[in-house]
């Protein structure tokens, strides 16, 4: 049933998914990859209260890889119980990732990170490490942290873009939770 729930997910038949996810839970419930599983197609389909808890089994039973999930569900719903404890073990792992990056990494993606302290060049470091990640077209200057996009042409120098961002929803809003871990990623320099 795990097997049948990622084909109907990649058929983007979600309803489905998550039946054979739950039907998979039920023969085995010690099985980490299909909670995380049912709480992903429960997160698309926008049902976050009750991913939370897929998330939540998934981490109780010792899979570190739902984390980031659990996070960016509990943030998505204003569930704050263990809020703390949660957003520092995915600082922790962030961290960890970043100093051993040849070891095992328990963060899949930067998913969450918005609730946490986590620097920018971490931010950026885990989303170039993520299985999604593909070569984008911007680059790092030799001599600057600063993402830029790749110029071809203009005297092989490189050319900064000056951004400015505006908006009234920057105070208690989804609006700022979501933009957060972009603007750290802007070399304010």
């Amino acid at each position: 049933y795990l097997y049948r729930g990622l084909a109907y997910h990649g058929l983007h038949r979600l309803p489905e998914a998550e039946e054979s996810f739950s039907i998979a839970i039920t023969q085995n419930p010690n099985d980490t990859r299909s909670w995380i599983n049912k709480g992903e197609m429960l997160t698309l389909q926008m049902k976050f209260n009750e991913s939370v808890p897929c998330f939540l089994e998934a981490y109780t039973l010792g899979e570190r890889l739902a984390l980031t999930r659990l996070l960016s569900s509990k943030g998505w719903i204003d569930s704050w119980d263990n809020f703390e404890y949660i957003s520092a073990e995915v600082e922790k792992e962030a961290y960890h990732c970043y100093i051993s990056s040849t070891s095992y990494c328990y963060i899949e993606s930067a998913f969450g990170f918005e609730y946490t302290d986590i620097p920018g060049y971490i931010t950026k470091f885990i989303y170039k490490m993520a299985s999604y990640s593909k070569d984008s077209r911007f680059l790092v200057h030799p001599h600057s942290k600063s993402i830029i996009s790749k110029q071809t042409g203009i005297n092989s120098e490189y050319k900064r873009l000056k951004l400015g961002v505006i908006s009234s929803d920057f105070g208690v809003h989804p609006v700022s939770s979501l933009i957060r871990g972009l603007l750290q990623l802007i070399n304010k320099t």
